[in-house]
């Protein structure tokens, strides 16, 4: 069943991808791309994550409406799988029930069908909670390195993952008093230092396109900025 879903949610998602041109804001994202791509001087990123990853797909495919979407598309059809992570506390039929409303969402499919990383930095901090959850429940390292780069890669996607931190931080300072273990001890310490570092290997090399763009870190702040602003009323 969840193969199928996700089979679904590809055909959502990708289907007639570049049916409609590229609305103003996903051109500027794509052309900022294009132009680091041919090495013409630019000084729009916009979302870090969409600059080097549409750079790479333009240098290996051409420059396209359907390779500026496909990223969103990509992780807008990963979302699909992110309940899959809790099956054991959601049970298989609620994993299933997730599964199924995150592939027919109205507004999942649309921004999954638009250049502008949000839907990957949904994606990207939902995964990171589910992979950190993993990690408290089972004490595997590699679940808490995967919740790093997960992490890292929301951070560079969109403005948006500011919202699921503050919500996240909201419930830890709840919760905190009473899980304080989770941090504690030499073994775990040791992992968490490492998913930090990871952390940071990630930001700054998907940020600056692998230091060939460094100005991607400057974009990357400016999303929390851009956050703030969004929060102003109109």
């Amino acid at each position: 069943p969840l193969a199928a879903l996700v089979a679904a949610a590809f055909a959502i998602r990708f289907l007639f991808l570049d049916w409609t041109p590229l609305a103003s804001d996903e051109a500027m994202q794509a052309l900022a791309s294009w132009h680091f791509v041919n090495g013409t001087p630019d000084a729009f990123t916009g979302s870090p994550l969409l600059f080097s990853g549409n750079g790479l797909l333009f240098l290996l495919f051409g420059a396209s409406d359907f390779w500026a979407r496909a990223l969103s598309a990509i992780f807008g059809t990963m979302l699909v799988l992110v309940p899959a992570l809790v099956r054991r506390e959601l049970g298989r039929g609620g994993a299933l029930v997730a599964s199924a409303l995150l592939v027919f969402s109205p507004s999942l499919v649309f921004f999954a069908r638009d250049a502008n990383g949000a839907v990957i930095a949904v994606t990207c901090a939902l995964a990171a909670l589910a992979f950190a959850w993993r990690y408290l429940a089972d004490g595997r390292p590699r679940m808490l390195y995967l919740a790093a780069i997960s992490a890292a890669l929301a951070f560079l996607a969109a403005r948006e993952v500011w919202t699921v931190v503050l919500a996240v931080a909201l419930c830890g300072a709840l919760i905190f008093p009473r899980a304080r273990g989770w941090f504690t001890g030499p073994r775990t310490r040791r992992d968490w230092l490492g998913a930090g570092i990871v952390f940071l290997v990630t930001c700054v090399g998907v940020g600056t396109a692998f230091l060939m763009h460094r100005d991607g870190l400057g974009a990357t702040f400016d999303l929390f900025g851009a956050w703030l602003d969004g929060l102003r009323p109109g």
